[in-house]
């Protein structure tokens, strides 16, 4: 009986190194599979906070091209309203000092360099206008382009993380 006893007992030893191996390996392969998808996670949190930064960057970058380009119309406008002003506060004193017929040569000029400004405006403004609506354009397909990648990049996060 104590030989059966001591095989039974040898047997048990045997079972049990296996079933702690076997432990062993489940903690190692947990450990390693909890790292991996530790690290995956930190990956895609990462991913979306450079998503964030990508909008961000393109937002201001299009805010500030938008600016100039109000800044710019401005200035236009500014540059068109003084010299109206200027020219009707000339013919005005040119009236006042009863110079009507300087005053009608004075015109004349008036609307010719009028003309030849909006000719001038019309010659540098329409190809800023197209650059400027170029640029627009450039920026709505620079953020759509990035919101589809974004959206693809999250598709195949969330197929991973399934």
């Amino acid at each position: 009986m104590s030989a059966q006893v001591a095989k039974k007992s040898k047997r048990n030893n045997q079972v049990a190194n296996i079933f702690e191996m076997d432990h062993s390996v489940n903690v190692f392969h947990h450990i390693v599979w909890g790292g991996w998808l530790n690290s995956v996670k930190f990956v895609q949190a990462y991913q979306r906070e450079m998503e964030g930064f990508a909008f961000q960057a393109i937002e201001h970058q299009k805010d500030m091209w938008m600016q100039a380009s109000e800044n710019l119309e401005k200035v236009e406008n500014g540059i068109n309203q003084y010299m109206e002003n200027t020219t009707s506060y000339f013919l005005e004193s040119l009236k006042t000092l009863n110079l009507v017929s300087v005053s009608k040569n004075v015109e004349e000029w008036s609307k010719l360099g009028k003309e030849a400004t909006n000719h001038l405006q019309q010659l540098y403004g329409t190809p800023s206008k197209a650059t400027n609506n170029l640029i627009e354009t450039y920026f709505d397909q620079i953020e759509s382009t990035l919101k589809t990648t974004i959206q693809q990049q999250q598709a195949i996060r969330e197929e991973f993380s399934a």
